[in-house]
């Protein structure tokens, strides 16, 4: 009776064993490293999805590498993620062909929604309430790659559609996730502003959501609240700044209305006001000279000069100065004669 209740135990471990071989040798093992712009290592806390596009078959009828010409049953991909830390991943897949994605997992005010469908996966930018009602929160810290890449001795890089994971094989790439979140910053020159505070406000024309397979941002309009600080700077032209995150600015539609400033106004002695502020074409004539795309590493600096007008303040924009970051307050533009004086 021990000997049959042995016996049967070692069998049923050996079967168990022959089937996680089988499993194992129907891998294939994946290596990614992450970079940066320049080449370097990006380091973070990462999360990498693979969707199979390919079953197992094909893969191993392609290559030949199915043990037998036949693969294991059951043994086709499903969707998987991994998170890790660092710059790299390292980890095993069934064989198949399969899409990626990596984005970091440190984000703020943003939401992964469809993760599991690589044509569907969307960050949406979280809402909050605030002093004018529902607006989104400010997004930061995304980075996103919707594909792997092999890169040659001589530095040429080759973009890669699906990675095919081979049974047995190894496959070494790289991947670059890249930066997403956008920067504006607006300057204000108050005329009088020992008599009045600018207490924040709200942008309208930011875009709620990126597309990551397509690395492209959703062009519907929401507008999300920002806070005003105030500037003692002797030498500043402006009295207060604010400084708004944002996925994208929405293409403007018309050269008016699109992006729009609301300001609070509160007087030392009086009623709390807003003043509304347009500044579509600031942002046009922005576009036109960064190809129609705000760069993650430039900021856009729009000058408002706010004006004494009886009680209250009117706004204006200061024009676009080609060739800058912004427009300037309280600055000419020279001349060539006095450039060469």
């Amino acid at each position: 009776m021990l000997f049959g209740a042995l016996f049967f135990a070692l069998a049923a471990q050996v079967g168990c064993t022959k089937e996680a071989l089988d499993h194992y040798k129907n891998e294939g093992i994946v290596e990614i490293d992450l970079t940066q712009a320049d080449g370097s290592p990006r380091e973070g806390n990462f999360r990498v999805h693979f969707y199979p596009v390919a079953p197992a078959a094909e893969v191993a009828a392609e290559d030949g590498t199915a043990q037998g010409g036949v693969v294991p049953e059951g043994s086709d991909p499903v969707y998987q993620h991994f998170d890790f830390e660092g710059s790299s991943f390292r980890g095993k897949l069934p064989v198949g062909s399969y899409k990626v994605l990596i984005h970091n997992t440190d984000t703020e005010n943003l939401a992964l929604q469809d993760e599991e469908n690589y044509d569907k996966a969307t960050f949406y930018v979280t809402s909050s309430a605030g002093r004018s009602g529902e607006c989104l929160a400010q997004p930061k810290n995304l980075f996103v790659a919707n594909c792997a890449y092999t890169e040659s001795e001589e530095g040429e890089k080759e973009q890669l559609a699906t990675l095919d994971v081979a049974y047995r094989g190894h496959i070494k790439v790289k991947s670059e996730p890249k930066p997403y979140v956008k920067t504006v910053v607006l300057r204000f020159s108050v005329e009088g502003d020992e008599l009045v505070e600018l207490t924040g406000g709200t942008f309208i024309g930011v875009s709620p959501a990126h597309h990551c397979a397509s690395a492209t941002c959703a062009m519907s309009s929401e507008s999300v609240e920002f806070d005003t600080e105030r500037i003692f700077e002797p030498d500043s032209d402006y009295t207060y700044k604010a400084e708004i995150t944002a996925l994208d600015l929405i293409t403007p539609s018309s050269a008016f209305g699109t992006h729009m400033v609301v300001l609070n106004i509160v007087p030392k002695t009086g009623t709390p006001y807003k003043i509304e502020v347009d500044v579509t074409e600031f942002i046009d004539d922005f576009l036109r000279e960064h190809s129609g795309a705000i760069p993650v590493d430039i900021s856009v600096e729009i000058p408002v000069r706010l004006e004494r007008v009886g009680e209250i303040l009117s706004a204006t924009v200061v024009p676009w100065v080609p060739g800058t970051g912004s427009g300037t307050v309280g600055e000419e533009e020279s001349t060539d004669e006095e450039d060469n004086a």
